[in-house]
């Protein structure tokens, strides 16, 4: 699997900071311990290719032989970006503030990279030190009839409303996954609300879980925190990209990671806290172009 660092995203935050609490680093090293924590092998991979400007050159994640791509956060996207996750039929998992400014730090009008990320986030906010909000979360492939569970979220929130229709999974109305892998395989996009926040913390807007009569005015019980968005990749594939509109806790980012990984059949080990896989972490290095590149074991 891939892990994606993106170190601008970190100065735009220092730059543009919202909240005393946010943190990119820890944000970051929350995502690479859960991973470690299972024992996964893990590729560090720039998707944004700066250092190359225009001269970059699109991975190709899925022949690369990556099933799943993680993204804590990345603040600003480069063509070459877009252009590898439009192109990889894989699972992609995206943290909070992604996709969320232009190369000249202005708030985009509209999605940045539709094709990947068909969503919009219409508000955001930095919760106050020592609050604490509740998202309700169901993992993706689960039993539908299982209840969801409750994560404790601390330092950021965002309102989102998808480009497409949503459905909700812990509604029982809801429809499964498969029904969603159904309709990108039959060209169709789709949307799955997996978790949503139980609590109203700010504003008098309220929103069901289908997105429903949403007002930007403020967030409500049951407004969307993860999103499972699944498109056609190629003409027999799936791309399923799922968004985190919060600051994840470490214990969230396992168990999501843990749900997608054995769905696609990676091998996960969960480790005592003290112990960890030696030899399972690589740095992709990329130079001129796909062909040539070094791999850095740490």
């Amino acid at each position: 699997m891939a892990l994606c660092l993106d170190f601008p995203s970190s100065w735009v935050t220092v730059i543009e900071p919202q909240g005393t609490t946010w943190s990119w680093e820890r944000l970051v090293f929350w995502f690479y311990s859960a991973l470690r924590s299972l024992a996964l092998d893990i590729d560090i991979v720039d998707l944004n290719q700066w250092a190359l400007g225009d001269n970059a050159v699109p991975l190709n994640l899925t022949a690369l032989g990556y099933q799943l791509v993680v993204i804590p956060s990345m603040t600003m996207v480069s063509p070459a970006a877009v252009a590898a996750l439009a192109n990889f039929s894989g699972h992609v998992i995206i943290g909070p503030r992604s996709f969320a400014k232009t190369t000249v730090f202005q708030n985009p009008q509209a999605p940045l990279a539709p094709e990947v990320l068909p969503m919009h986030v219409l508000r955001v906010e930095a919760l106050p030190d020592g609050y604490q909000e509740t998202v309700t979360l169901r993992m993706p492939f689960s039993d539908p009839s299982s209840f969801g569970t409750d994560y404790n979220v601390t330092v950021w929130k965002e309102y989102v409303r998808s480009m497409n229709p949503v459905t909700s999974q812990l509604s029982a109305s809801s429809s499964s996954s498969a029904a969603a892998a159904a309709a990108a395989a039959a060209g169709q996009a789709s949307a799955q609300s997996l978790g949503n926040f139980s609590s109203i913390s700010s504003g008098v807007g309220q929103c069901t879980g289908d997105n429903a009569g949403c007002s930007s005015s403020g967030f409500g019980a049951g407004d969307p925190a993860v999103l499972m968005m699944t498109s056609p990749s190629g003409t027999t594939s799936t791309r399923y990209v799922y968004y985190l509109a919060f600051y994840p806790p470490r214990n969230l980012i396992v168990d999501l990671v843990t749900s997608v990984a054995q769905h696609i059949g990676l091998a996960v080990t969960p480790l005592p806290h003290t112990l960890r896989v030696a030899t399972n972490v690589r740095v992709l290095r990329v130079h001129s172009n796909v062909q040539h590149r070094g791999f850095y074991v740490l």
